[in-house]
């Protein structure tokens, strides 16, 4: 028998942490940070893997583009290499008089630089807003959803907080009880909030409109006014997102609370600023990033800590796979993604980067894509086939795809 592994092996949960950059004021520190981040010494050696988001135009803080519509190229690289994901919405209140024709200008400038990211934080407090503003509403001079899916943006956040405490899974009762257990949370604000939670949970099961909530799932399609389809996904605020500062990143990343991700087998994202800073408690101090990191970076090797954008992709991926099995001849073929918002497509590299399957047999073989290697590991009478993207070419037959040989690993 074989089984799709819930998260990549080795891990048995998973964390990504979504920062809006609103409050990021200087390049070079944010540069800077994220640097430290990718060298901090983790259990599994790797670095921290963390992504933020970006600003295209500001007034009031800081741009990554500038006059000529030319992205930072410190920050092209970070793209490149997944380190930023998202597009922070587009316009701050007081530009809401430039209109989509800007952003359509923004967006071109990202593609003609070969820049692409997946996530848009549907953020912003003018009318540039989809679903509460003019953003999907076609004719309107601030429409862009479909601006967004021509671009390649898959995934939104539209401002669903829930202060549960991991998603990938059925709600326990545990979980609504952390909710009042916190210091402050008895305070009435907190008390509402978490009955609002029940109550959208409850409701989610009858209303598309609380669809997000159901299941306590990390994300689920939805349909704009104008018909564009995006995948939604929730964040995780401590407190409903009112802790959202970088100072409350230990507490939210807490050892004991990580334990509780790891015992529950659950996914998170959670929502912060690392912008936003508080004396001596900022992205600028090395010692507080490592301190603030550090339960994090020895949960490496159980917790997956991953981008944003790559653990999005690859819930879909996982939760739509199309595949089958010849059991006398042991051979698996992946044929595509059934995804509910774009259609079926081939699977690619991308696609099925981390996918793990998990069999008694040693034996099987797995036809992938090209540019995909398997990577074979044994836990006890378990075999483990992680498909990982190859960096070196390999010969593929005429339908673009070949049977890989196995990587034994250590």
């Amino acid at each position: 028998m074989i089984q799709l592994r819930k998260y990549p092996f080795p891990y048995v949960a998973a964390l990504a942490i979504c920062s809006d950059p609103d409050s990021t004021r200087n390049m070079e520190d944010y540069v800077r940070f994220h640097d430290w981040l990718e060298e901090m010494p983790t259990a599994s050696g790797r670095g921290l893997h963390i992504s933020d988001g970006l600003f295209l135009k500001s007034r009031s803080l800081v741009s990554f583009l500038d006059e000529s519509l030319q992205l930072d190229a410190r920050v092209a690289d970070m793209v490149r290499a997944g380190r930023v994901d998202t597009i922070h919405s587009f316009a701050e209140l007081d530009e809401e008089e430039s209109g989509a024709p800007a952003l359509t200008q923004a967006l071109d400038a990202l593609s003609a630089q070969g820049i692409k990211v997946d996530i848009w934080s549907n953020h912003s407090r003018s009318r540039f807003s989809m679903f509460t503003g003019e953003g999907d509403a076609p004719g309107s001079r601030y429409y862009h959803a479909s601006q967004l899916a021509k671009f390649g943006i898959r995934f939104l956040w539209f401002a669903g907080f829930t202060p549960i405490w991991g998603q990938d899974i059925r709600v326990q009762p545990a979980q609504l009880l952390e909710i009042l257990q916190h210091p402050c949370g008895m305070e009435p604000l907190v008390v509402r909030s978490c009955l609002g939670i029940i109550g959208k949970l409850v409701l989610a099961r009858v209303s598309s409109r609380y669809s997000t909530y159901r299941g306590n799932r990390l994300l689920c399609p939805v349909i704009a006014r104008d018909g564009t389809r995006f995948w939604s996904f929730m964040r995780h605020g401590a407190r409903l997102g009112r802790n959202d500062r970088f100072i409350h990143l230990a507490e939210i990343l807490s050892a004991s609370r990580l334990d509780q991700l790891i015992r529950r087998q659950a996914a998170t994202i959670v929502y912060t600023h690392f912008g936003k800073s508080d004396g001596d408690c900022a992205i600028t101090n090395r010692e507080a990033v490592m301190e603030t990191f550090s339960a994090l970076a020895g949960q490496t090797n159980s917790i997956w800590v991953c981008p944003t954008s790559c653990l999005l992709r690859y819930v879909v991926s996982r939760d739509h796979l199309d595949w089958t099995v010849d059991q006398r001849s042991a051979v698996l073929t992946i044929r595509g993604i059934s995804d509910p918002v774009s259609g079926y497509r081939q699977a690619t590299a991308r696609d099925l980067e981390g996918i793990t399957l998990s069999s008694h047999r040693g034996d099987i073989r797995i036809v992938v894509p090209a540019g995909m290697r398997v990577e074979r590991s044994n836990q006890g009478n378990q075999f483990h086939y992680l498909l990982k993207e190859d960096e070196v070419a390999v010969p593929v037959d005429s339908r673009g795809i070949q049977i890989q040989s196995l990587e034994q690993s250590s």
